[in-house]
């Protein structure tokens, strides 16, 4: 089971992935009580009492099991509606992901090495896509590092898994019922920094936290990664664009493809089949910026209903010669 989707009295639908979607029985008797419910969870939610109202209707919070809580109130929605997103008990590694067919020999090679080569990568995808489970299966190919995570909820656990990782899980908070307190993910990512990390990794950037990330990126913590929504990965660079224009320091087109090219190497991206089997369908180097464009090369590409894809383009630049230092060269290892 990954996700339960109620709304309302009506029949709640589990989803277990992979587009097997099932009817169960009614949690509540009346959109009231559904309410109610969620009111009761906010009160008690562990990083501390939220509100759920017509004056705050949309809520999202963390479960005390780890699991993520998404609810809004009518008004802004219908009826209500609730969802909780479960996270797997057991974390996927690379080879898991490669003997369900999310990533094929080809970009398996290529993202250990990426991983290896400390190169900086954004993983992009829609909703439900696995992003975070791909995050987390490249994070579990490192030994010894230290690792600081920043996250609005802690959704890839790495502070609770079984390994040799130095993990310091940061999370942020919205403010208080008082309206106080707020702690954004900017700040977590500024404050990451000073925390001696080998690595910083953003669970997922959305706003203002993406300057913050950008510039962790190109000030020498290499091998820092995050996630993004987005439809391909071409489309990355629009979506960072806006997130950019729409922070506090509102950059320019051009300023943002110039931070973009000077911190990021590689975009991942995941697509799912029409039946919702998932897999990795492109993988995108970042070369530089031009006036407001950034420059990139799709170096690996899979189509969709094929088991496998195939490198269309030779790495280059800054990304080729980290990727031959430890070892990579085309299809494999040397």
């Amino acid at each position: 089971m990954q996700n339960i989707h109620i709304t309302g009295n009506a029949p709640a639908v589990v989803d277990f992935g992979g587009g097997r979607r099932e009817q169960r029985s009614s949690v509540v008797a009346t959109d009231d009580e559904l309410v109610a419910l969620v009111q009761r969870a906010a009160a008690r939610a562990p990083s501390g009492e939220r509100r759920f109202d017509m004056s705050a209707p949309i809520l999202s919070m963390e479960l005390p099991g780890g699991e993520r809580l998404s609810a809004v109130m009518p008004g802004v929605a219908a009826r209500p509606t609730l969802t909780i997103r479960r996270h797997p008990a057991q974390h996927l590694r690379l080879r898991d992901l490669a003997r369900s067919g999310m990533v094929d020999q080809t970009a398996q090679n290529l993202l250990r090495a990426a991983v290896r080569a400390r190169l900086n990568i954004l993983i992009s995808g829609a909703t439900n896509s696995g992003k975070t489970t791909l995050l987390r299966a490249l994070l579990g190919t490192l030994e010894g590092e230290r690792l600081i995570t920043v996250e609005d909820a802690f959704e890839l656990g790495l502070h609770r898994a079984d390994s040799d990782l130095d993990v310091q899980a940061l999370q942020g908070r919205p403010a208080n019922v008082e309206g106080i307190g707020e702690v954004s993910l900017a700040e977590l990512v500024r404050a990451a920094l000073r925390m001696c990390p080998d690595r910083v990794i953003v669970g997922e950037t959305r706003g203002p936290e993406t300057i913050a990330l950008l510039n962790a990126m190109s000030m020498g913590t290499d091998g820092s990664m995050s996630t993004i929504h987005a439809s391909s990965s071409q489309q990355v660079f629009a979506k960072l664009a806006a997130y950019c224009a729409q922070s506090p320091e509102r950059l320019t087109a051009s300023a943002t493809a110039s931070l973009v090219g000077a911190a990021l190497h590689l975009v991942v991206h995941i697509d799912t089949t029409p039946v919702g089997e998932r897999y990795v369908a492109s993988v995108r180097e970042v070369v530089g910026a031009e006036s407001e464009q950034v420059i990139s090369n799709e170096i690996y590409h899979r189509a969709p209903n094929t088991s496998s894809g195939e490198l269309v383009c030779a790495p280059s630049g800054v990304v080729a010669d980290r990727l031959e230092r430890v070892g990579y060269a085309g299809r494999g290892w040397v």
